[in-house]
């Protein structure tokens, strides 16, 4: 890949860094946070990661890094309910 998009523009880096290797307990509690506070789409989105497949759930994840910066363990508004 030449890191072109298919509009020839440059693709953007990602804005932070992602947590690598999240467990399964925190992205249920990823999806929660996001569910709880999160606005309509993204409240969505993790309803959706909730019922969505292995593989569909890692590409919302992968397609979505903001997701994670916003509602992830390193966020403010993270909530875990052990």
């Amino acid at each position: 890949m030449s890191g072109l998009s298919d509009i020839g523009g440059r693709r953007p880096l990602p804005f932070f860094q992602q947590k690598q290797n999240m467990t399964q307990d925190e992205i249920f509690y990823t999806f929660q946070t996001a569910i709880e506070k999160g606005g309509g789409f993204y409240s969505r989105l993790a309803q959706a990661g909730l019922i969505a497949d292995a593989e569909n759930r890692a590409l919302i994840l992968k397609t979505w890094p903001k997701f994670i910066s916003h509602y992830g363990p390193n966020s403010t508004l993270y909530i875990t309910k052990k």
